[in-house]
């Protein structure tokens, strides 16, 4: 019996703060050491993890399962910065855990603490005013303990977000980046290249050209999921990439394997579930 996972969307009010939850869930699943390794594409965005139940190891960087296996155990609760790269982790036996995602500059309103020092980093000083609201029971669905987290989050980012703010419905990084570079441009004193750049990278921890490849590699996920016979090389020309050569660099770049291999992998191994997850929210 394959592990359990699933996408736990946020609400209205605060989707220009969360991306959304990750949930794993291996307990009773019957899996090899190969199927215990989870692999996980690069993402710009600030991420707690929960390990409620069992134990996580993880690779430095990249996507070397061996070392994931050496490496030591992560602590039960964790803050990853911004991955420029993919990267894996391994549990060595049944785990029960939950991933919350933070927009970058959202993390920056709620706490204070820019992500550019955490980028491509997990480290295990959490803020205690984000891990006090989650409660984590063994014992609760994943989708009764989101639910009391939204709950508890919601006045401190109403709070952080200043009075009278409107939401904005965000389901996208896509939309996330823009609505950054727009508040970049209008924000603060200067609007040189280089005075939004700072401000980018002060709030995000990204580069323009960065945010650019991260909204890019989720077009292409979007078109590849709705369009699955669509010629590559017009897949890669409606993702924005100038060729399907640079589509391939680019895939590689954020999985660490070609658009083919990755298809495959996704389609069939049980390592790439958060892959399979991700595909759901088209």
């Amino acid at each position: 019996m394959p592990g359990r996972a699933a996408l736990l969307l946020p609400d209205i009010a605060l989707s220009e703060c969360l991306f959304g939850a990750i949930v794993r869930d291996t307990r009773g699943a019957s899996l090899t050491d190969r199927e215990r390794t989870n692999y996980f594409p690069a993402s710009p965005l600030v991420t707690v993890t929960w390990v409620i139940e069992g134990e996580t190891r993880m690779a430095d960087e990249g996507c070397d399962a061996t070392h994931a296996r050496q490496a030591k155990a992560l602590p039960p609760v964790t803050l990853a910065g911004p991955r420029t790269g993919p990267f894996v982790s391994w549990n060595p036996g049944p785990v029960f855990a939950i991933s919350i995602g933070f927009y970058p500059d959202a993390w920056v309103r709620l706490t204070g603490t820019e992500p550019e020092s955490i980028v491509d980093r997990t480290v295990a000083d959490v803020p205690s005013a984000i891990t006090g609201l989650l409660h984590p029971d063994g014992s609760m669905t994943a989708a009764h303990m989101w639910d009391g987290f939204q709950s508890a989050l919601l006045p401190h980012w109403s709070e952080a977000r200043g009075e009278g703010a409107q939401s904005r419905y965000r389901s996208r990084l896509s939309d996330w980046s823009r609505a950054l570079v727009v508040r970049s441009l209008m924000s603060g004193p200067g609007r040189t290249v280089r005075a939004v750049q700072r401000r980018l990278k002060r709030w995000s921890g990204q580069s323009r050209r960065a945010l650019d490849f991260f909204s890019r590699i989720e077009r292409m996920h979007e078109l590849a999921v709705r369009q699955d016979e669509t010629n590559p090389a017009d897949l890669a020309l409606e993702a924005g990439y100038s060729d399907q050569s640079h589509m391939g660099r680019m895939v590689r770049k954020a999985t660490g394997f070609s658009p083919v291999q990755l298809n495959e992998l996704v389609k069939r191994d049980e390592a790439f579930w958060c892959y399979r997850l991700l595909g759901e929210r088209f």
